[in-house]
């Protein structure tokens, strides 16, 4: 047997030994040796798939893992950094980890804080990408969970995104894509989740030269732009004002009016839906007259999946503006109607005309975007028609998966509660 399928093997007794072990989990808990084990001897594949398994690793040794974090960020020091493969290796394990494990407000900010002190000492290059990767994979998890959320230390956060605004800010002209796209994810995701827990937050950075180029606007300053000062919000309304008013894009159109940064008009509107409409029909000149590929001596149709997205997408957002308000006049978007390859236009449909709308095509993911009024809207009709109330209710029975951890009985719950001023009851 050569040395590689010895390898190969070994690793495969690893997963299955740590598999066996996780079995056994709810007889007793994690120790900081197993933590240990895992990350210096399982790749970053193997400990995905061992630990992927559970929602939270029950450690009973926080401290001594943290210790260890912090002793690794230190030890770093001793060494030039420059990308070290093993360095990034042990980060990215350490943040998996910390991503499995509950941690309280104190021990979140000292992850943050920590690594916050790697960043600023050792002026990581933007090139490395991984490292705000696997930083920004941690602090997501840990906020989209709703009860690890509550010990997410929103000052520690505060303190990392005016160093990553204005690291984005120096490098972000260029480079690839990929690399200012991981920056502006970062900012992007920062921003959301800063504004989530701190809505008067204000962030003191020094005016900067705005970069002319859409997807900047749309990913890195419109987030930004609650926090940044009366100057620059000046310069960043100015410039999204004429990118529309000369070259109309959609999602920035949108991007800036869901955040209040302009106000919907005739115009803007009436461009909406020729963009809408140019989108569609592409679409459907594609589908006709599908491109071609060879390969092998044999000819591919290729199906415009790209471009049924990017129209599915515009009348998604056609409806999402209807939905809250910012368009007034939404007759001039029924025309979209008569469209049913996609998806969006059953939505919009809905919330152009909520009273009359079919609600054999009504889908229980609507709920999730309504604004206040139209769910006080929508409330308001199944209380007036038994029928649609019934179907509502069906809908929700049966597309709510009740052993789904996030589509459970307590949203069913919560939606009887909204709409019907009932409690779900489980069928015997």
């Amino acid at each position: 047997m050569d040395n590689q399928n010895i390898k190969e093997n070994n690793n495969q007794d690893c997963i299955a030994k740590y598999h066996s072990f996780i079995e056994e989990i709810e007889e007793r808990e994690f120790h900081y040796l197993d933590i240990y084990l895992m990350i210096e001897y399982l790749s970053i594949k193997q400990l995905n798939e061992v630990i992927n398994t559970i929602d939270v690793i029950p450690l009973s040794e926080k401290q001594k893992l943290l210790l260890a974090y912090k002793n690794l960020i230190n030890s770093i020091s001793k060494f030039k950094y420059y990308n070290n493969y093993k360095f990034v290796e042990y980060l990215r394990k350490f943040f998996i980890i910390f991503s499995k494990i509950e941690l309280d407000k104190f021990e979140f900010s000292e992850i943050i804080n920590y690594y916050l002190k790697f960043l600023k000492k050792y002026k990581i290059y933007p090139n490395d990408t991984n490292l705000y990767k696997f930083l920004m994979d941690f602090i997501i998890i840990q906020y989209n969970d709703s009860n690890r959320r509550q010990n997410i230390n929103v000052e520690s956060l505060k303190l990392l995104l005016p160093y990553i605004y204005k690291k984005t800010v120096k490098f972000i002209n260029g480079h690839t894509y990929f690399i200012r796209n991981s920056l502006c994810r970062a900012v992007n995701s920062l921003s959301n989740i800063i504004q989530f827990f701190d809505k008067s937050y204000f962030i003191d950075i020094e005016d900067i030269n705005i970069v002319k180029d859409i997807s900047y606007f749309k990913d890195f300053y419109i987030p930004m732009y609650s926090f940044i000062d009366k100057s620059l919000k000046r310069k960043i309304k100015k410039s999204i004002i004429t990118f529309l008013n000369t070259t109309f894009d959609i999602e920035l159109f949108y991007d800036a009016s869901m955040h209040g940064i302009i106000q919907s008009n005739i115009k803007y509107e009436e461009l909406l839906l020729q963009q809408t409409e140019y989108r569609i029909k592409i679409y459907f000149n594609l589908k006709e007259n599908p491109r071609t590929e060879e390969h092998d001596g044999k000819i591919w149709k290729i199906s415009p999946i790209k471009e049924k997205q990017e129209a599915e997408n515009a009348i998604n957002i056609i409806a999402d503006l209807i939905n809250f308000g910012i368009i007034k006049d939404n007759k001039q978007y029924l025309s979209l109607l008569k469209y049913t390859d996609f998806k969006g236009t059953a939505y919009l449909s809905f919330v152009s005309d909520m009273s009359n709308f079919d609600y054999n095509k009504f889908e229980v993911s609507y709920i999730h975007f309504l604004t206040p009024q139209k769910i006080k809207e929508l409330k308001s009709i199944v209380k007036r028609n038994k029928n649609i109330k019934n179907v509502v209710k069906e809908k929700v029975l049966n597309q709510i998966n009740i052993n789904s951890k996030y589509n459970d009985i307590y949203m069913k719950n919560k939606i009887f509660s909204i709409l019907f001023n009932e409690p779900f009851k489980i069928q015997n």
